[in-house]
């Protein structure tokens, strides 16, 4: 069956186009939404996405977020008690595609044994998510370049695999309080071919060089991360799965189905007002993390 995705603490403009119908509304809280969706964020904008099998998005500022795929087995919702279980209820298959932008993720340990898969794919790569709280940022200038891509893991494990064109790199793994950092990178919109230039100035394929390195974070990026991820675990806990959601209006909700994963997805989603992301090519992103209230529908706003 689809997946359920409710919007919460919309802050500013924020849209969502339906892929199959290309109706483009305006986003509010509670409202619900599913596979087949664009979510869009304008400047000093944010949202927070609550997926049914217990994982959150924030998706901040500037950002769009194609929900290519969300899939999930029956569970009992009444049951499901996301304060208490650390395992998502059931199995699913959740793939996004993150044009631009950036994101911070919390999902809860996913059934791999039995299937189920949560992938966000970007130009530079696919990132599988093993169960884990993470960031991602992807800020394309506009002319092809992307002057920054990270990945943070602040705790579990994200397996990033980078693309460039039709080959993809063995994967990496990026673990608790770890971080891969990519900068000047170019994406050729025509073969998709992903290259770096290095500091000394010389062009290489992404798959060509040696893998990205993995470094630890810096502690003032896990923090960030983290007090975002506070905030995401605190509306989980609301367990507003269980409160009325409000539907999408006909022919501007969630869609058709997935496209089927690939490694050349979109790009980022990332914080809102007065988040200020961790690199020096980065501007604030002006998310300011949301109240603890852990009341079901607070607004936050």
């Amino acid at each position: 069956m689809l997946g359920r995705v409710i919007a919460k603490r919309v802050v500013g403009d924020v849209k969502y186009e339906n892929i199959a119908t290309k109706v483009i509304s305006s986003l509010a809280d509670n409202v619900e939404i599913a596979q087949g969706t664009i979510v869009r964020t304008g400047p000093s904008s944010s949202v927070m996405l609550l997926f049914s099998n217990g994982a959150s998005i924030n998706l901040g500022y500037d950002s769009e977020l194609n929900i290519e795929q969300f899939v999930q087995n029956p569970f009992d919702q009444a049951s499901f008690k996301p304060a208490e279980n650390a395992e998502e209820p059931s199995v699913s298959t959740t793939k996004l595609k993150l044009t631009r932008g950036e994101l911070v993720g919390k999902v809860m340990k996913l059934k791999a044994s039995q299937g189920s898969k949560f992938t966000v794919g970007t130009p530079v790569g696919a990132a599988g998510i093993r169960g884990t709280t993470f960031r991602i940022v992807y800020r394309p200038t506009g002319n092809g370049q992307a002057f920054n891509f990270t990945i943070t893991t602040v705790e579990g494990n994200v397996e990033v695999e980078v693309a460039s064109g039709t080959v993809t790199a063995p994967p990496v793994a990026v673990t608790d309080n770890q971080e891969i950092v990519i900068n000047n990178v170019e994406v050729n919109p025509v073969t998709n071919e992903v290259t770096v230039t290095t500091p000394n100035g010389q062009v290489v394929s992404l798959t060509a060089a040696p893998p990205p390195t993995v470094n630890d974070a810096p502690v003032t990026s896990l923090q960030l991360v983290q007090s975002v991820a506070t905030n995401l675990a605190s509306e989980i806990l609301a367990a507003v799965f269980t409160a009325p959601s409000t539907p999408a209006p006909p022919g501007a909700g969630g869609g058709g189905g997935g496209s089927g994963e690939t490694t050349n997805g979109g790009g980022g989603g990332g914080g809102g007002t007065g988040y200020v992301p961790d690199d020096s090519n980065s501007k604030s992103s002006g998310y300011t993390p949301p109240s603890t209230d852990t009341t079901p529908g607070a607004g936050g706003r």
